[in-house]
């Protein structure tokens, strides 16, 4: 484990370095589905890093429909490959995420649904 960022050497080993328009920068490789992992590149998140997302008012069922597009590193410095982790098809930089988010008290629960590829029957992955 080392102290000063609190990774064990295995997490330390999985930080890909990759340059973008701002210069060098690291990014830890995690896996979709994960808690602070980008589901649209895999991009496992610092402290304060987030998604890009658009939030819809509440339905009757309680739950909100919610618009993911991606992190900082799939949506701004490029490079990195985005894709659907329900079809696996591969997303444009205009494409997003459909999810439902599940508020209950101090938690929230986000639910995937897919891209507009899977959601409309237009299948372009393998």
């Amino acid at each position: 484990m080392c102290a000063e960022h609190g990774e064990s050497k295995e997490s330390a080993s999985k930080k890909k370095k990759k340059s973008g328009n701002s210069g060098n920068f690291e990014v830890n490789e995690g896996k979709r589905g994960d808690p602070h992992t980008c589901p649209v590149c895999a991009a496992k998140f610092e402290h304060g890093e987030s998604v890009r997302s658009k939030i819809f008012p509440p339905t009757e069922r309680n739950d909100r429909l919610l618009h993911i597009s991606g992190c900082f590193y799939c949506c701004y410095e490029g490079g990195r490959k985005r894709e659907c982790p329900v079809c696996g098809a591969e997303l444009s930089l205009s494409d997003y995420l459909t999810a439902r988010i599940f508020v209950k008290r101090d938690k929230s629960h986000v639910h995937i649904v897919g891209c507009p590829h899977c959601r409309s029957g237009r299948h372009s992955a393998n």
